[in-house]
């Protein structure tokens, strides 16, 4: 009888509301599928793009078969309601019960506490060596770090640690940090695990594995593009599991990417005019504030950590003053910083070779690379600050070890990549150091539950405050991505959201313009075998072809042209029903056959055009980059709450380029692309058209 009445539950709750959940189940798992398969085809296109929906909330989910509007909690409720009853104890077995018998919990929590003693020795043990290792310049590790009046680290980071450290169960014994950036982080000039985060990750792993923790470091780091709107999807890119995501983007501002209005609100834009003030630098908060609110909103919460290499004056390497004064007591972010969240910054280059550099001015320095005769050539005045052009001592370029350059151009070479990782190793241990202090003294003190009682209350996520600087229509709205760079931590890829009932010809591809090196090609030449020196090869390129291969970042997007026809997404539900479509960057110029979002391509929503015209479609552009703003409201209505929308896009490319894309340049004489078309390939002499009626007298 009990198994009847069961069966007629389980079968009254899959017939109803969860029939609904499952079949999206099978659904995701079959695009899943597809999208792999997709991948598997490198076909070049016209139209690369990536799918960000702006405003996505728990909004509403229409009930299958009611015809009402029930929210997520009213849809559990109701489960329950028809015909789950009351929940059913399930029965343990013996050898459950003994596990969790007091004498046995007992035991285990002995044998922990033995591992995180022993586990303590190791972390003073590697800190010592690291200190050790540099002649004990602990001004070297101490100053990398900006004064911590800004940071909840010692409270938020710490308790984070403890939960990790004194875990139970598997899944919990973790901790994981995820590094975003640009091509520094990447390890790009240099191979890919010579970066920093990799070196980090080498040091870090087996501290963590003496505390009976699991570790993981994820670089996600991509080179050669903006950091905006991609850190949007700060979700499939780093994971929601991350405690640390760490933030370099040296040579880029944190609005880089979005234009002025996206991210300031009019109110703000306003009081900049009238006060005057340092307008770039309110921009700047704004799109750090939009950062860091993405990243509150992971379901982690994690701590957030800014990377500044800061080694030269022009770099603003004196110090990050005004990032300290947007997060201390009065200052615009100093919610943020009010011990809820846990932020930190580093200068790694600046502040710390401050003491190097005055020990070098008694002497004469010299640039890092000799000249065409092969001799030294002496710093002047003006670069001596710069110890990226400039080192502290031609040899020993970190002031301690004959160990190669610190930086090879911009970027950091092998020696800065260690020095970065040395002084970010030596402060997680400084902070491993602190919370294994705490949980040893409980112990001695019998507080032990106590604590873990306290940590448990202290992780429920802290509510964000509103925004100070960011426009909510950015900042206040949570954004869902769809991602297809890698390498990412988590789905939904673009693909994901496609619909499959169109017969196209969309792949996903690199992104064009990206150096990817023809390997096979080398081996024909003979690049990697043991053979006399051949003429025929270049071992310059030999190198830089098994180095370029070591890169784990790749510009990935969805590419279609004319032929491909139509492509379909199912845009999930949110509360604005805002889309944005973007390109992918191709490195420094936009290639000549790739669409321009102006003028070559066709969008529909639910059947119907959207065009400027009618207010549903607009172009976001940041130097050439642009990206395709979808507004489906007065299309949609109040259906994308709880529907979402179909979402149609096929590329119509001109047959001859406008008058008003070129405009003649005054200092060279020749005709370049302009405005909308501005950094597209083939300016100058070589346009790629039959003598069009440029618009170059103007």
């Amino acid at each position: 009888e009990r198994e009847r009445e069961e069966e007629e539950r389980e079968r009254i709750a899959f017939s109803g509301h969860r029939t609904a959940h499952t079949n999206s189940d099978s659904a995701s798992d079959t695009t899943d599928k597809q999208s792999a398969k997709c991948r598997r085809f490198l076909v070049m296109g016209s139209m690369c793009l990536c799918v960000f929906i702006i405003g996505m909330g728990a909004g509403n989910l229409m009930a299958s078969g009611s015809g009402e509007s029930i929210s997520d909690r009213e849809i559990v409720d109701s489960i329950y309601d028809i015909g789950y009853g009351a929940p059913v104890e399930s029965k343990t077995t013996p050898e459950e019960k003994e596990a969790d018998s007091p004498y046995t919990l007992k035991k285990k929590r002995a044998a922990q506490m033995r591992k995180l003693r022993g586990g303590m020795k190791v972390v003073k043990k590697a800190y010592r060596s690291l200190e050790e290792y540099y002649h004990l310049d602990r001004k070297l590790f101490k100053n990398a770090v900006i004064p911590p009046s800004i940071s909840g680290d010692l409270t938020v980071l710490v308790d984070r640690m403890k939960r990790a450290m004194l875990a139970t169960s598997e899944k919990d014994r973790k901790f994981i940090m995820a590094v975003t950036g640009s091509s520094v982080s990447a390890g790009h000039d240099n191979f890919g695990e010579e970066a920093w985060s990799i070196l980090l990750q080498d040091i870090l792993s087996p501290i963590w594995h003496a505390l009976d923790v699991n570790f993981d470091l994820r670089n996600q780091a991509v080179g050669g593009r903006n950091p905006n709107p991609h850190t949007l999807c700060l979700g499939p890119m780093v994971g929601h599991d991350v405690d640390v995501v760490l933030r370099e983007y040296q040579y880029w501002g944190f609005d880089a990417g979005f234009e002025r209005r996206y991210i300031l609100t009019e109110e703000t834009e306003r009081k900049i005019w009238l006060d005057k003030g340092p307008r770039d630098r309110v921009v700047q908060a704004a799109g750090l504030e939009v950062f860091l609110r993405t990243a509150y909103r992971l379901k982690s919460q994690p701590a957030v950590h800014f990377i500044f290499l800061q080694h030269s004056e022009d770099e603003g390497s004196r110090p990050l003053s005004y990032f300290e004064d947007w997060f201390k007591p009065g200052g615009v972010f100093e919610e943020y910083a009010s011990g809820d969240f846990a932020i930190n910054a580093f200068d790694h280059f600046g502040t710390p070779f401050d003491h190097l550099r005055k020990r070098a001015k008694k002497g004469v320095r010299y640039q890092k690379n000799l000249n065409e005769t092969g001799g030294k050539t002496v710093c002047d005045e003006d670069s001596e600050d710069n110890v990226a052009d400039c080192p502290v001592d031609f040899d020993k370029q970190d002031g301690h070890h004959d160990d190669g350059q610190l930086f090879v151009n911009w970027h950091p070479g092998p020696l800065g990549h260690k020095v970065m990782a040395h002084q970010l190793a030596y402060y997680y241990m400084g902070l491993m150091q602190r919370a294994l202090d705490d949980i040893l003294i409980a112990e001695e003190a019998e507080d032990l539950d106590e604590l873990i009682n306290t940590l448990e209350e202290e992780s429920k996520p802290k509510r964000l405050p509103s925004p100070k600087l960011c426009n909510p229509e950015v900042c206040k709205n949570p954004v869902k991505c769809a991602y297809s760079y890698l390498p990412k931590a988590s789905g939904p890829d673009v693909g994901d959201w496609m619909i499959n009932d169109t017969n196209h010809g969309w792949r996903n591809i690199l992104a064009p313009n990206q150096h990817v090196c023809d390997l096979e090609s080398y081996y024909e030449k003979g690049c990697f075998t043991h053979t006399t020196k051949s003429k025929l090869v270049n071992h310059t390129e030999c190198h830089d072809c098994v180095k370029t291969r070591s890169y784990r970042d790749q510009k990935r997007a969805f590419s279609g042209n004319a032929s491909a026809g139509w492509v379909s997404f199912q845009i999930p539900r949110s509360r604005r029903c805002g889309v944005w479509l973007c390109e992918p960057p191709y490195e420094w110029s936009k290639p000549i056959d790739v669409v321009n979002w102006h003028t070559d391509v066709k969008i529909v929503v639910n059947g119907r055009a959207c065009e400027k015209f009618n207010g549903c479609f607009k172009v976001h552009q940041f130097g050439y980059k642009q990206c395709g703003i979808i507004q489906a409201t007065d299309i949609v209505g109040k259906v994308c709450k709880w529907d979402g929308f179909r979402l149609d896009l096929r590329v119509f490319p001109l047959a001859t380029l406008p008058d008003s894309a070129c405009g003649l340049n005054k200092e060279s004489g020749e005709c370049e692309f302009v405005d909308e078309w501005d950094e597209t390939e083939g300016g100058g002499n070589n346009l790629p058209y039959p003598e069009p009626q440029w618009n170059c007298d103007v």
